[in-house]
């Protein structure tokens, strides 16, 4: 004879609803050796990466790759998401340097003009769109460790010669990945930030007018740079990105100091990936004249109105995005 559940049921009857949200009750984890790696995050550690790298991405030439190249091209390739329109970016440490998009990547490398003649050591230039000869001769000065695209003509693998080439696979779907972090205490999880904003949570916003392709653009970069981070943008290209506690917080300080050198973020929209604080703060940022502020916003609607009613007063458009971005390294 059947007998009656209680009204609960029994334990061993109740789904596993962290398991329905990606976090079940046990977390196993076995992935095979991909490869060893040629250093670790410094040149006296170890270090190997642990999956299906050739389902991943093709290793189209080069030597063997490093841990500091391995996480550049992870965090490319999910800024990279962001974007419709062709798009390049320079990445060290896992943060965006410099970042810019354009109706072609030959403009977007012309957007970031003096950063493509320098050489930034231990950098990744990534790219989401094909990489032909002529962009090919534009990389020709600068010698990142590793250049990442979709697809390459046969023109640009012969004009990178000597460069490291790394092409991911179409299959990969970076937006379903977890992000996987070991502490002392365990394994840490969490669900990685889907590319895409919500403009509609935005208050402020009905007054930006032209500026809306530059504040969409900021925000999208915001989300990928180490936290607390200010990005400085003027149309759809990076002038600045200040990433880390020390960069982003005194960069307003240094433009005040030093004036016309950085007279340059006059005018720009800043995004920055943490609510401002305070007046003071608010302030500090107002002194590279930015045209725009995004940041989060406060829970605290009172601080909130008294910083949209200081940001007028400084002639700052002040915009609560509805949305915080922090990201640990």
């Amino acid at each position: 004879m059947m007998q009656p559940f209680d009204e609960e049921g029994s334990e061993a009857d109740m789904p596993d609803l962290g398991a329905l949200a990606g976090f079940p009750s046990i977390h196993k984890v076995e992935v095979p050796l991909s490869m060893r790696l040629a250093t670790g995050a410094n040149a006296h550690q170890q270090a190997a990466l642990y999956g299906d790298f050739a389902a991943a991405c093709e290793l189209i030439r080069g030597a063997a790759l490093s841990y500091p190249a391995l996480v550049n091209a992870s965090a490319g390739m999910y800024l990279m998401g962001e974007f419709e329109k062709p798009a390049v970016a320079i990445i060290r440490y896992g943060s965006p340097l410099a970042v810019a998009s354009a109706m072609s990547l030959e403009e977007a490398v012309e957007e970031l003009g003096s950063l493509f003649s320098k050489n930034v050591p231990g950098s990744t230039v990534i790219f989401n769109r094909t990489v032909d000869g002529v962009l090919a001769d534009q990389l020709a000065s600068l010698l990142p460790e590793l250049i990442l695209a979709p697809t390459y003509t046969v023109e640009a693998k012969e004009r990178l010669t000597g460069r490291t080439l790394l092409a991911p696979r179409p299959t990969l779907r970076a937006d379903t990945l977890m992000e996987c972090r070991s502490v002392s205490f365990g394994l840490l999880l969490q669900d990685r930030e889907r590319p895409g904003i919500n403009p509609g949570l935005w208050q402020g916003a009905e007054n930006l007018g032209e500026l809306w392709p530059a504040a969409l653009f900021a925000w999208r970069v915001a989300k990928h740079v180490r936290s607390p981070g200010a990005v400085f943008v003027k149309g759809e290209r990076t002038v600045v990105i200040a990433a880390g506690s020390y960069a982003a917080a005194h960069l307003p300080v240094l433009a005040h100091e030093i004036g016309g050198e950085l007279d340059v973020l006059r005018g720009c929209v800043i995004a920055l990936d943490e609510a401002l604080e305070s007046e003071g703060v608010l302030e500090a940022f107002a002194r590279t004249r930015p045209m725009v502020v995004l940041h989060p916003g406060n829970a605290d609607e009172v601080l909130e109105e008294i910083l949209v009613q200081r940001a007028k007063a400084l002639d700052v458009l002040l915009i609560s995005t509805g949305r915080a971005y922090r990201r640990l390294c």
